[in-house]
């Protein structure tokens, strides 16, 4: 069995090994060079689009989740959240597309980027069109962190929901390392540094720094499940999370998803309702609120929010909400009625939306610049006084150590913290040997009643420094 290091993985241990044997068959694919079949993708439709039916866009979620781009993904059949946003945002800007299907059967995956992929997912079904999410085998831990963002949630009498929680795995080879007669040293800068290492034995401080990143992601994602779900927090800990997997009937009993169906009736029901939305609209034309069917984005905007990932805050004119259909009702028209202007279209509001949030983040961008500026000159100003500072206390450790009979001492090359220690251990000597003014008041009169004898060394020195200072003072 394959063991990770350290890190953080929401899906089950199953498809955790079989992403670790993943990543070697993509190592030796990547060493044996690019994969080409001779046509060219530039223009086709994203790979996890596996059909376009009646208007209903099924994109495929299946395998080991990973935030790693790369064309081995295809080939070994497993799903990457980058290409999944490319195929939302694909499906979500295709006018012939009306709804979108999620066909998930994955045991979940990395943390890393699972959460800007749920977020997209919401905001589609939110802001642009309707999206369903279908468990056809598993549908578990991260892959239902991004399988419950969608609107409605459905899975097969035998599917496995749920299995809501994280988990981090330790290996360590220090008493394979001794047999092997290595030893390792770690010099850390500071006590939390790495300390679930791979070469040290996992302290009680270490294991307790793994359950604290454990635990805070395990709390994003249960709170991601109580946003989605409707639920709260204390429900989804309580209920269905710590790690819980659910099948078929009894993933609906807790609310993990909206019932039991199969793939192709659920697709049947979308098609039908894409159906009577059509009806609806013809209904509603005079209506510029009418009709099931959210007005699609432009391209421009779906592509800003999959990068960014805006969700909280968007303008509710992007979406027309539905309306109960209607028998058209004629009014008559009254003489010189007054011209209502018509809503502004969702695209000019969403672009408007964006454009706000830039101008805005610009600001704050403008203002962290000059505090920056600020604190690098202060930072200066700082260094150009500390370097004076480090000079006068290295001369004055020098001068106490000449005066001691001691030899001069260069501490240009110590840090501060030496030079400090160096001068504060030489201060107490001084002043123990050279009290009530140390060598002035010494050279300048007698020496105090208390003062013990000096040593000939010592009288040379002072009687040397005499002329010196009498020349001085003339």
């Amino acid at each position: 069995m394959k063991i990770p290091q350290d890190k953080l993985w929401a899906g089950t241990e199953q498809s955790l090994q079989a992403h670790l044997a993943m990543e070697e068959q993509a190592q030796a694919k990547l060493l044996a060079g690019p994969y080409d079949d001779g046509t060219d993708d530039e223009n086709d439709v994203p790979y996890l689009i596996s059909s376009v039916t009646d208007g209903v866009a099924v994109i495929n979620v299946k395998g080991a989740l990973t935030n790693s781009d790369s064309w081995v993904n295809e080939y070994l059949g497993r799903t990457s959240y980058p290409a999944l946003r490319s195929a939302l945002v694909y499906a979500a800007t295709n006018a012939d597309i009306k709804s979108i299907v999620l066909d998930v059967d994955s045991g979940g995956g990395a943390v890393n980027g699972v959460a800007d992929t749920a977020n997209l997912i919401r905001m589609v079904n939110d802001k642009v069109k309707p999206v369903y999410a279908f468990a056809g085998g598993s549908m578990a831990s991260a892959a239902y962190w991004l399988g419950c963002a969608a609107g409605e949630v459905y899975a097969e009498n035998t599917a496995m929901v749920g299995s809501i929680g994280v988990l981090c795995t330790h290996v360590e080879y220090s008493k394979q390392m001794a047999a092997d007669g290595v030893t390792a040293t770690v010099v850390r800068s500071g006590k939390y540094k790495a300390l679930a290492n791979s070469v040290e034995p996992l302290s009680a401080e270490g294991k307790a720094q793994l359950q604290a990143s454990v635990d805070a992601t395990d709390l994003i994602f249960s709170q991601h499940v109580a946003d989605m779900t409707g639920k709260s927090l204390a429900y989804v800990q309580e209920h269905m999370g710590q790690g819980r997997e659910f099948i078929g009937q009894a993933a609906a009993d807790v609310g993990l998803i909206k019932g039991v169906t199969s793939f192709d009736t659920l697709m049947s029901s979308v098609c039908q309702k894409q159906l009577d939305a059509s009806t609806s609209n013809l209904n509603n034309m005079q209506n510029p609120q009418g009709g099931m069917m959210k007005k699609a984005l432009t391209d421009a905007a779906i592509a800003a929010m999959a990068e960014g990932g805006v969700v909280a805050g968007a303008p509710a004119a992007v979406v027309a909400e539905p309306v109960e259909a209607a028998a058209p009702v004629v009014e008559p028209v009254a003489a010189a009625a007054p011209v209502v202007e018509a809503a502004p279209a969702p695209q000019a509001d969403v672009i408007s939306f964006l454009q706000a949030q830039i101008k805005e983040k610009d600001a704050a961008l403008l203002s962290a610049n000059v505090e920056l500026a600020g604190l690098k000159k202060t930072q200066e100003d700082f260094q150009s006084a500390h370097a004076g500072l480090m000079e006068i206390a290295c001369k004055s450790v020098s001068n106490m150590s000449i005066a001691l009979g001691g030899s001069a001492l260069d501490m240009s090359t110590s840090s501060a913290v030496q030079v400090l220690a160096q001068h504060a251990s030489l201060k107490e000597k001084f002043q123990t040997q050279f009290k009530a003014g140390g060598v002035a008041a010494v050279s300048a009169g007698e020496p105090e009643k208390d003062a013990p004898e000096l040593t000939a060394a010592q009288r040379a020195r002072i009687q040397a420094a005499r002329p010196r200072l009498s020349a001085a003072k003339r």
